[in-house]
């Protein structure tokens, strides 16, 4: 009993004399966590297809990515999670300018998204009412941007578009099952094999 109660008068005698330490401790801490937290926080920006389509046509300095998800879509989580860790990184260094674009504010499932990729980049948000980023929706958004395409295939989210330097939509083609040829906007995935720079020859 003697032994524990000495340990304890130690103890509150070591703090005493090192109380400034203690302090400035704490206080370096408390910012720590401070700056940390600040730096993990999301900035979200609304945007709708017209204000889109001029962030793409003015500029002409970088290649741009665009990706269309549903916050709250698991294989849209996947798509981020594979595109982002496997491309993106390296892609974001090349002259190149990246939108992730929800279908709607949904904080958490936004949130939920960036914070478990590490992402860095503002969270974009649709605010045109008539757009749920459905496959028809797509299809409208991307023959708005890009009026001059004739035709073009689109699919559900996720979706992505690249766009190069002089804002011309990189495609592929496929063929389907009748044996028809299908363009398609060149997908994120599509890229895997090969640097940024390279599409230009899609």
């Amino acid at each position: 009993m003697i032994k524990v109660v000495l340990f304890f008068l130690k103890l509150f005698y070591f703090f005493m004399n090192n109380i400034k330490f203690v302090i400035i401790l704490s206080v370096i801490c408390f910012c720590s966590n401070a700056c940390s937290n600040k730096k993990q926080s999301i900035k979200y920006v609304s945007i709708n297809v017209s204000q889109l389509k001029q962030i793409i046509q003015t500029d002409t300095s970088n290649y741009k990515i665009v990706i269309f998800y549903d916050p709250l879509c698991e294989s849209c989580d996947d798509y981020i999670r594979t595109v982002y860790k496997t491309l993106i990184n390296k892609l974001h260094s090349e002259s190149t300018r990246i939108y992730l674009i929800a279908s709607q504010l949904n904080k958490p499932g936004i949130e939920s998204i960036f914070r478990k990729n590490n992402i860095k980049l503002p969270a974009y948000y649709n605010i045109d009412s008539i757009y749920s980023f459905s496959k028809n929706d797509l299809h409208q958004i991307v023959k708005l941007i890009f009026p001059d395409i004739n035709k073009i295939e689109t699919f559900d989210v996720p979706f992505s578009l690249i766009i190069d330097k002089k804002n011309k939509l990189k495609t592929i083609k496929h063929k389907n099952e009748n044996n028809e040829v299908e363009i398609y906007p060149l997908d994120l995935y599509d890229l895997k094999e090969i640097s940024l720079t390279e599409i230009d020859k899609f």
